[in-house]
């Protein structure tokens, strides 16, 4: 199961490595590079507020963008090409983010004292 979880960090990192170099260098935009830079990071948070939640024995299965959803939305967008790239980002990031929020809510709630 860790070795799993790495594995799927490891490939979700390369998926933003490359759009993070194509926004860089193939078409350069520094507005794209940012977005994909700060996906990522969110995208990794999510992941992160899971296994921190879980190692204090918390089940935090909560949100809407676990990994599978954002690797479907990914490589959906991936079919539509560069356009639907910068869609998905757009998308991604706003819930990306939510769902960490969701997750540190959920934590919070479940270690709040009575």
């Amino acid at each position: 199961a860790f070795l799993d979880s790495t594995a799927d960090r490891f490939a979700e990192m390369f998926f933003f490595a490359g759009l993070l170099v194509f926004f860089t260098a193939r078409e350069p935009s520094v507005l794209y590079a940012l977005l994909t830079f700060l996906t990522a990071g969110g995208s990794f948070l999510v992941s992160y507020a899971r296994a921190r939640s879980e190692g204090l024995g918390i089940p935090c299965g909560v949100g809407w963008m676990e990994r599978p959803e954002r690797m479907v939305l990914l490589l959906v967008a991936a079919f539509f090409g560069v356009g639907g790239m910068k869609v998905a980002l757009w998308v991604l990031l706003p819930l990306v983010l939510w769902t960490t929020a969701q997750r540190i809510q959920h934590v919070q709630a479940e270690t709040r004292t009575p």
